[in-house]
């Protein structure tokens, strides 16, 4: 069976989740901390733990250490939110609010994706 990391960087936290090709969720994390000397660290605890088949990574990508870059796959946070929700609610038309440091409203219908607005933050380097 496939697993898959998922890496998510926000503004203020970072969630890290290992799921596999079921949708089961293996493993859970989040520190509270966006600083990449801590999200190495905890990624590779959980090389450690498990060995997933694929990573996947949304959020800011600014300084990516070189060490991953290359084995992640970059995926579009609003449409990330957009088919996440709408799986997690068995919907193939609704509007979900992902609700963090920023807040997106986006809408899914029918595997469309719309972003309606929210708050976001950005990254100041």
């Amino acid at each position: 069976m496939k697993t898959y990391l998922s890496i998510d960087r926000g503004a203020s936290n970072t969630d890290f989740a290992v799921v596999d090709s079921d949708y089961r969720i293996l493993l859970k994390r989040c520190i509270t901390t966006r600083q990449w000397d801590s999200i190495m660290e905890t990624y590779r605890e959980i090389l450690n733990e498990l060995s997933p088949d694929y990573f996947v990574f949304t959020g800011s990508s600014n300084n990516m250490p070189t060490e991953i870059e290359g084995l992640f796959f970059k995926a579009d946070e609003i449409e990330s939110i957009a088919f996440g929700g709408a799986h997690a609610a068995s919907k193939k038309r609704c509007i979900i609010v992902s609700m963090g440091t920023g807040t997106a409203v986006v809408l899914f219908d029918h595997g469309k994706v719309s972003h309606v607005g929210g708050t976001g933050m950005e990254e100041v380097q």
